[in-house]
């Protein structure tokens, strides 16, 4: 129940924080992003052809084959204007036998014949191009999601990364092959359009370009509010589906508070804000549209009425009409095209923003040094950088780079492990999310090699932060860390996360089987050390009952499994990292005795030989320690032994009093 009642604020306030943050972008205009301006956009264009360089030369076939088929479009007015004349001066002498308009029905239709089989290459290169990029795009922003510090995750919302990574970078792939592409064709076709009307007619040319400039103009605004409003959806979408996703991680507490309808109530409400402004925007490209349509059906009114006098004048063929009128409705289409497709692109360009937001984020702890090498099929877009030496992993058909002396021993842990001593001096910390409020205030803790100490504290004392100013997923405001006399801030975050194992309350297992989860912790571990770890973890006393032993799937995030199961896997995957330092935050206090008691047989093992740090509560886990840290408003208030501490009328003694009599 206690675990329960915690959990229904954090529901609260995660709604409360999603509409807070709405209101804001509503009611403080100074407060939302800046829009994107034109210099923005140009650099983002050039960033995103500059990617697809490894596709060039697809993308070259594809503009040759499209201008190819492009004057063979522009071909058939000229055509058939001719196949009308030669028709009807054929009625007129009544001379059937003239095979003149034939032939040319025959060549034209050869030229179109051979457009189209150009046109499947270009599509089929397009395509090809597009997906490469697009692929490489997505590695490269994993990559840099991968790479991101604690304090990026804090603030940002696991749907709207996931966005950018699926439907944003679908956008950028149209961005760079079909619309650049067809911007280009579009072009061609409509410089070849108005070639062609001034060689057939000046002054009906001089109509049909009339309508150039209001539709350049109009383009040109929507093009702008059109990339706006689309950002502006593309958030609200990621906003829905991060509440879908964090109803979904906790569903099975939405359904024990019964709190389907109310998941549904705001889900509903983040898609209707977004399908409302996509609508907005659908109009305003609908009124665009339509409004483009109007003035071409115009000018071809104007064209074919003014054409009509020339042709009863006699200065105009009915074929040069009738020529003249497909070739205005070309360049009319072309125009149009040309103004969708702009609009596209910068809907484009919206999405690629957000994409290299993440990308050319520098995290405040150095990033994993993570790159891509691309295989045979990718050319290598690797930015040669430092001297350090590197490694290559294969992972799902992809080449993986783990660079640095950490890549020498990664999932190969040293057996000849030698425990290391922890030191904090003068440490004081705030979350970046809450940087007013300090969780540790000028805090000093000395741990020698080999020794099992206690942290133990009301909430909020800072017993998990100092877990993980640890590791390194932050670094303090002031004071130092070091492990084994060396600075932290010295050594690269997986060189220490390499060297401390970590053992939480409740441990998050992937849904893959027993032994994928255990050979986590070492990935090029043999079958034997996993079964091993296994056996030293108590896993096998379980395991080995189920019909696929170490085979078995744990269920997303291990729901097939108890928590007493649960966490000793957590164990075994830390036993077979084989790390110096473990820390054990709170690893027994959701578990009954029976299953305590279980879990405490792992951590036994696991501390053998180690420096080991308990952040606990229960007796039965403090009188294990060695020594035992009393944290008080973010400082170490008292330090000893239990019995000693026990003795003193201190801290420690009135937090298990308490304890005893609850």
């Amino acid at each position: 129940m206690l675990r329960s009642s915690s959990t229904a604020p954090s529901t609260k306030q995660k709604y409360e924080r999603v509409d807070n943050t709405n209101d804001d972008e509503e009611e403080e205009p100074s407060k939302k992003k800046p829009i994107i301006n034109k210099a923005q956009n140009m650099e983002t264009m050039s960033r995103l052809l500059k990617m697809a360089q490894p596709e060039r030369y697809l993308m070259i076939m594809s503009a040759v084959t499209m201008t190819f088929s492009s004057a063979v479009s522009l071909a058939v007015p000229k055509f058939s204007g001719r196949i009308i004349d030669i028709s009807i001066h054929q009625k007129d002498e009544q001379d059937d036998d003239d095979p003149s308009a034939f032939r040319l029905l025959m060549i034209l239709l050869g030229i179109m014949t051979i457009s189209g089989v150009a046109g499947f290459f270009r599509i089929l290169w397009q395509a090809q191009a597009g997906h490469r990029m697009v692929a490489r795009l997505r590695r490269k922003l994993y990559v840099g999601i991968l790479s991101q510090d604690a304090e990026y995750f804090d603030s940002m919302k696991q749907g709207d990364i996931i966005s950018r990574l699926s439907s944003d970078a679908d956008l950028v792939q149209s961005a760079v092959t079909d619309q650049v592409l067809g911007l280009l064709r579009n072009m061609v076709m409509s410089i070849g359009a108005v070639a062609m009307l001034f060689h057939t007619s000046i002054s009906l040319a001089l109509i049909s370009v009339a309508i150039l400039p209001p539709i350049a103009i109009c383009a040109r605004f929507v093009g702008r509010r059109m990339r706006d409003r689309q950002k502006r959806v593309r958030e609200l979408h990621a906003s829905a589906t991060s509440l879908a996703e964090q109803a979904l991680t906790c569903i099975r507490t939405v359904q024990q508070f019964v709190a389907e309808s109310h998941e549904a109530q705001q889900y509903h409400q983040a898609v209707n804000e977004a399908h409302a402004e996509g609508i907005n925007n659908a109009k305003l490209r609908a009124l665009f549209g339509s409004t483009m349509q109007l003035i071409l059906n115009l000018a071809v009114l104007c064209v074919l009425g003014y054409g009509g006098v020339q042709v009863q004048k006699g200065e105009l063929t009915p074929g040069d009409l009738a020529g003249f009128v497909m070739y205005s409705v070309m360049m009319g289409a072309a125009v149009s095209g040309i103004s969708s497709q702009y609009i596209d692109l910068m809907k484009a360009v919206a999405a690629a923003s957000r994409v290299f937001e993440i990308i050319d984020r520098e995290p405040a702890i150095p990033s994993p040094n993570l790159d891509i090498v691309e295989n045979e099929t990718l050319e290598n877009i690797l930015p040669t950088t430092g001297n350090k030496d590197g490694i290559i992993v294969k992972q799902d058909g992809i080449e993986m780079m783990e660079r640095g002396d950490l890549s020498k021993s990664h999932g190969q842990p040293k057996r000849d492990m030698v425990p290391m001593s922890v030191d904090f001096k003068d440490v004081s910390f705030a979350y970046p999310t809450r940087k007013e409020s300090l969780i540790l205030k000028g805090l000093n803790l000395s741990i020698s090699p080999g020794q099992v100490v206690a942290l133990v504290g009301g909430s909020g004392a800072g017993k998990s932060t100092i877990t993980s100013l640890l590791t390194r997923l932050y670094d303090p405001q002031d004071g130092s860390v070091t492990i084994g006399g060396q600075s932290l801030t010295e050594m690269e975050p997986q060189e220490i996360r390499q060297k401390v194992g970590i053992v939480v309350q409740e441990p998050l297992l992937f849904p893959t089987t027993i032994e994928d989860n255990i050979r986590y912790g070492s990935p090029h571990a043999t079958n034997e050390e996993v079964r091993e770890a296994a056996r030293l973890a108590y896993v096998l006393e379980f395991a080995d009952k189920f019909p696929d032993g170490l085979q078995t799937l744990v269920g997303p995030r291990g729901t097939q499994l108890s928590g007493g199961q649960k966490q000793r896997v957590a164990v075994a995957r830390c036993i077979l990292k084989n790390p110096p330092i473990v820390v054990f935050d709170e690893a027994t206090s959701a578990l009954d005795a029976v299953s305590e008691a279980e879990v405490q047989k792992a951590i036994d093992i696991a501390c053998q030989g180690r420096t080991v740090i308990l952040v606990a509560h229960r007796l039965s886990t403090i009188r294990n320690a060695g020594s035992i840290a009393v944290l008080r408003d973010g400082e170490v208030a008292e330090m000893g032994s239990f019995d000693t501490l026990m003795k003193t009328d201190g801290a420690f003694r009135q937090l298990m009093e308490k304890q005893l009599v609850q």
